[in-house]
């Protein structure tokens, strides 16, 4: 079944297999649109935070993948 929007967020840091399964079954599972969300404000109290990408290079990471399926 096609849905007419699809929406789904994540923090999409580090695009991995998991990510990449969730953009395909939402992309395939869409009829008119779909939304991503991009976590925009991480958790600063993380372990490692310096480590999480850009927010800029995320998206830059999902918009590259979804040009490519």
């Amino acid at each position: 079944m096609k849905y007419d929007r699809v929406i789904v967020a994540g923090t999409f840091d580090r695009l991995h297999k998991g990510h990449e399964i969730l953009l395909e079954t939402a992309f395939i599972n869409t009829k008119n649109e779909l939304i991503i969300g991009v976590t925009e404000s991480m958790n600063k109290n993380k372990l490692y935070s310096e480590l999480i990408q850009p927010l800029t290079q995320r998206i830059k990471n999902v918009e590259e993948y979804l040009y490519h399926i």
